[in-house]
């Protein structure tokens, strides 16, 4: 008896993830309640200006499918579908994609003259986390999304940042501290500050869209990479090993994170395919 006939693709593919790749404990995914306020507060943010979705759909439509060498008539036929739901009129800057990451993502920690003023104003308040005298436990993040379940896509858990900002951030730390030790290399190591502020080693930088964002092919990314519903992450967290996922901040680390952050941090999912996800 051929069992395949009575399974979905979705369910083979979930039996065979769950075979071979480390799994998010169902124990840590969101359960429908949950799901339900994550996806009230995205929901009630802003849509970003070009519906994603509909272009995947609309090419998938046509029968093309993403090359993995260039392809000069999939290019075409995706900058048409692009230019035809992309509104009209909206011209895109780089002071445009910070306002509709402010919109859509929730995006703070933009490098502005009121941002420095506060940043130096916590940095004299609170330069390091208040640790306690006993060793901490780790301390509790979000949980993980259900849609974790479904994909082989790293999921990372920290805060929508801009470069601008880490790297201003590393300034004013330095500036305050200068035992902070930032790299001399020409691309600073910018995030090094914040690991050394909160005494947490493992933050990182990535790059992260919204859970329910298809899967971006490597075309749609190198056409319009600045265009996409994309945000750069500092990472506390991520599912792309059990080592990784829990390696986490203790209390009082997360605590003067939300501080310097302002606010919770939440999930975000790696944005292309698995192939172009660099650890």
């Amino acid at each position: 008896m051929d069992i395949s006939n009575l399974l979905t693709r979705e369910a083979i593919a979930d039996i065979v993830r769950n075979i071979i790749w480390w799994r998010v404990p169902d124990t840590d995914i969101a359960s429908p309640a949950e799901e339900e306020a994550r996806l009230a507060i995205q929901n009630s943010r802003p849509k970003w200006p070009i519906d994603v979705q509909a272009v995947h759909d609309e090419l998938a439509a046509l029968g093309l499918e993403p090359k993995s060498a260039p392809d000069k008539e999939y290019e075409r036929r995706l900058d048409e579908l692009w230019d035809k739901y992309w509104p009209e009129g909206l011209e895109w800057t780089k002071e445009t994609a910070i306002e509709w990451k402010i919109k859509h993502f929730g995006l703070k920690c933009i490098d502005t003259p009121e941002e420095r003023d506060r940043i130096v104003q916590l940095l004299t308040e609170y330069p390091f986390p208040d640790a306690e005298e006993e060793e901490e436990e780790a301390a509790k993040l979000p949980p993980v999304p259900q849609a974790v379940r479904h994909t082989d896509l790293p999921f990372v858990c920290g805060w929508p940042v801009t470069v601008e900002w880490m790297r201003m951030f590393a300034q004013k730390s330095k500036e305050k501290d200068p035992t902070i030790y930032l790299h001399p290399d020409t691309t600073p190591d910018f995030y090094s500050a914040i690991c050394q502020r909160s005494g947490y080693g493992g933050s990182f930088y990535s790059i992260g869209v919204y859970p329910e964002t298809p899967v971006l092919d490597n075309d749609l990314g190198n056409m319009f990479y600045g265009k996409l519903p994309i945000t750069g992450v500092l990472g506390i967290s991520r599912t792309s090993s059990k080592d990784e996922y829990e390696h986490i901040p203790t209390h009082s680390e997360l605590e003067w994170l939300k501080k310097v952050f302002s606010g919770e941090p939440s999930w975000f999912r790696h944005p292309f395919s698995l192939e172009d996800f660099d650890e």
